[in-house]
């Protein structure tokens, strides 16, 4: 591949990944169907005009349901991949394995990330986690050579979705502009036993105000990009806890122009639980997995509050 492509097509990687990301950012026992009516997320996804502002709406919902829960552990496993060509000649295949899994104990809680894959004929296997301690976040790492895990305090957590109670309206406008929900439907069902408020919808996302965004939040230059993207998103969302049982995005781009090439892409993310329990160690969540080294990040993800 030659060096204007590469770049070009890492370019496509990058675009594509943000938008699965921003859906997913957005769209976020028994088998009793009147048990998941009753939840307050149905009322919000059956929204006869679900836009961002409902959507912030159900992650908050989702924030205040995870919170009146005082032990959760819940593991997921899916998979991602990213599909795109460059000037109609070149193309890149990406899949990638997830795993992904969160839990707490009264306000302590972690978040763990894996993924390993294959990109441009280079293997790996990334996992990272994320930690809230007494009010202190950490971010962990493992590496990918020796196995061997370490830890930095961050100085401020970047996921927290309490945070998005105080959402004013400009930034919802920007939202709006950014991603836009057609066809929308919600209905109670059961995943694995467990009631359920499933939510779909197709979704159009605007590469070129994702970009000019993006652009004005950030000193660092990104790829010119314009046109626009369309897909579906599907999630079931336990009416008990909030969090999604199952969830499917995916999104499809033609004719995008990045940095004056022609390209088109896809991007598909799919998780589904795998276990789901309200009993928990203390241990699991305020005990770090490796030693803190004597530095610290500006921020960390950490998962849910």
């Amino acid at each position: 591949m030659g060096t204007g492509k590469k770049p070009a097509m890492l370019a496509l990687l990058v675009i594509v990944v943000v938008i699965v990301i921003a859906v997913a950012y957005m769209i976020w026992q028994g088998s009793s169907g009147s048990a998941a009516s009753s939840s307050p997320l149905y009322k919000t996804f059956s929204s006869s005009h679900f836009d961002a502002s409902d959507a912030v709406t159900a992650v908050q919902q989702i924030a205040g349901m995870v919170n009146g829960t005082s032990e959760l552990n819940v593991s997921y496993s899916g998979s991602a991949s990213v599909r795109g060509t460059y000037g109609g000649s070149v193309s890149v295949n990406i899949p990638v394995n997830l795993s992904m899994s969160y839990a707490k104990y009264g306000t302590n809680y972690m978040f763990a990330f894996g993924a390993s894959g294959n990109i441009f004929g280079h293997s790996f296997n990334q996992s990272s986690y994320g930690y809230s301690i007494n009010g202190t976040q950490y971010s962990c790492t493992k590496s990918s050579t020796n196995g061997s895990i370490s830890c930095m305090r961050a100085i401020s957590s970047s996921f927290n979705l309490t945070k998005l109670s105080s959402i004013n309206s400009t930034v919802l406008a920007e939202l709006n502009s950014i991603v836009g929900f057609s066809n929308s439907r919600a209905s109670t069902v059961s995943y694995n036993g467990q009631p359920c408020v499933l939510f779909s919808s197709n979704v159009s996302v605007s590469i070129s105000n994702l970009t000019r965004i993006a652009n004005q939040a950030s000193s660092v230059p990104t790829a010119t990009s314009s046109g626009s993207a369309n897909g579906f998103a599907s999630g079931c969302f336990s009416s008990t806890y909030g969090l999604p049982l199952n969830l499917t995005l995916s999104i499809y781009a033609s004719n995008l122009n990045v940095s004056g090439a022609n390209v088109s892409g896809s991007g598909t993310i799919s998780l589904h639980e795998t276990a789901l329990s309200t009993s928990v160690n203390p241990a699991y969540v305020d005990t770090l997995p490796g030693p803190v080294i004597n530095s610290s990040i500006g921020v960390v993800s950490s998962g849910l509050p």
